[in-house]
């Protein structure tokens, strides 16, 4: 009597659910909600970027206010950047309870994080405004919502055109860095804060849950309320836990050895993030040891406008040809990039040429990390796509760990001009096996429909599914 009372409880809670998930399902959209949708994730693109890169734009201010010292400072990112290896577990809940819920705690949680930067006085409050933030950088909800609300034709074009609108908005951190003047260098923290609060109040009022979870959603609930109570025992276990989990999805991902390989690219070219976090070694002013004399504040400043012009043709070429050769142009770029901005400090090159290539570096590396999720989205099912992309970024970020163990192994026996050597010499090899494993091992997937991996209950196609008025 007890097991049937459970059951029958069961059923009521999924009913009710999927109530729920029709109700939003059937409600009609407001005009315009496609274009105010955008203009909202490309505010949390904005803030996100800026959450993720604010740390390499101030990374010489931090080091001679609270570390004294470059390696200190790069173990402690290193062990802040660790604590966002936690972000794919809570990320793979997405997958039960909806993108917005998740998209809102990202927004809050980067402008918490922030904001206890901005506050901070000490170092101990600093590490703590840090670990928050990198704690909440790496949900990227939002990518995962264009690309659910795109169309198969201009999926990545969408994904790049927040994009790039974000890139964009890092363009702010070096100006509020000296505008406000208030406590010092910490003021860049303060307006992307106070941004990232606002945009998820946006969020609660008005951006809808994805019609793709939504489908997926009620097409799982179906199947849960058709289900039979079975009596033996390890079948009964077994399916104990009918929500899509973490541990589900990486048995899928086991089951689809295609993922793997994506992984192992992944995590090829994450090795190219050596380039991302210690550019601003080599930019260092000639007071503090650098190689020659740049205008570095002006080239950091002048690199997301290239930055932002790679990632929209790397939109237009995955759209027109395909993810597979949008990487090649990543890559490419990437490479040239990072090679042109080397030489060009050395060689004293103007300041704007330095930006420029320093952002044709960025923009392949970011793009090419996107490319990765819409490969990743792509092959995925609905249920199980939120956790599959985190593992993907959890690949990408142990590339990170890599490179930031072969940066610290030499830093203390090289001087910046040799920084820069390394970086050219690491990356070109991470490029060349991520492309070797990404084109033997994974296929193609432009033009899939995201839905195409997923489970649909139909009253007609197969009678063990059909639901009967009694089920609701």
């Amino acid at each position: 009597m007890e097991k049937e009372i459970k059951q029958e409880l069961r059923k009521i809670s999924l009913r009710a659910e999927k109530k729920k998930w029709e109700c939003i399902q059937k409600s009609k959209k407001p005009k315009f909600y496609f274009f105010y949708l955008v203009l909202i994730l490309s505010m949390a693109y904005i803030i996100d970027e800026i959450a993720t890169n604010i740390n390499a734009a101030i990374q010489t201010e931090a080091v001679t206010t609270y570390f004294g010292e470059v390696n200190k400072y790069t173990l402690v990112m290193s062990i802040a950047a660790t604590i966002s290896s936690v972000a794919f577990l809570v990320r793979s809940l997405a997958d039960r309870f909806g993108r917005k819920p998740f998209l809102i705690l990202n927004l809050f949680g980067m402008g918490v994080g922030m904001l206890v930067c901005f506050l901070a006085r000490s170092l101990p409050y600093y590490l703590i405004g840090l670990s928050i933030n990198f704690l909440f950088a790496p949900f990227d909800i939002q990518t995962l919502y264009i690309i659910e609300v795109s169309s198969e034709k201009r999926r990545a074009m969408n994904l790049s055109i927040c994009k790039a609108i974000g890139m964009l908005g890092i363009t702010i951190v070096p100006i509020l860095k000296n505008a406000l003047n208030i406590f010092g260098w910490q003021d860049a923290f303060f307006v992307p804060a106070l941004l990232g609060l606002l945009t998820g109040i946006l969020v609660i009022f008005f951006v809808r849950e994805s019609d793709v979870f939504i489908a997926d959603r009620i097409n799982q609930i179906k199947l849960q309320l058709r289900k039979k109570p079975t009596k033996n025992k390890k079948k009964r276990k077994a399916k104990k836990d009918e929500n899509p989990s973490l541990i589900d999805a990486i048995k899928y991902m086991f089951k689809e050895k295609t993922f793997l390989w994506l992984c192992l690219a992944s995590l090829l070219f994450g090795i190219c993030s050596i380039g991302t976090a210690n550019y601003s070694l080599v930019l260092k002013p000639v007071s503090e040891g650098a190689i020659t004399y740049i205008d570095a504040d002006s080239s950091i400043a002048l690199y997301p406008f290239a930055c932002a012009l790679i990632i929209i043709l790397n939109g237009i070429i995955s759209d027109s040809f395909g993810r597979k050769v949008a990487t090649i142009f990543d890559s490419v770029t990437a490479f040239l990039g990072i090679v042109f901005f080397f030489i060009g400090v050395v060689c004293t090159w103007h300041f704007a040429l330095v930006g420029i290539f320093l952002g044709c570096f960025m923009g392949g590396y970011l793009s090419g990390v996107d490319t990765f999720n819409v490969l990743c989205s792509e092959k995925s099912p609905t249920m199980y796509r939120s956790s599959i992309m985190s593992i993907i970024n959890v690949a990408i970020a142990v590339g990170t760990t890599i490179a930031t163990a072969i940066f610290m192994t030499f830093n203390a026996v090289i001087n910046n001009l040799n920084v820069g050597i390394l970086i050219i010499i690491v990356i070109p090899i991470s490029l060349a096996g991520a492309l070797y494993v990404l084109f033997r091992k994974v296929p193609e997937t432009k033009g899939t429909a995201l839905d195409k991996n997923d489970v649909k209950v139909s009253g007609d196609d197969d009678d063990e599914l059909v639901l009967t008025a009694k089920d609701f």
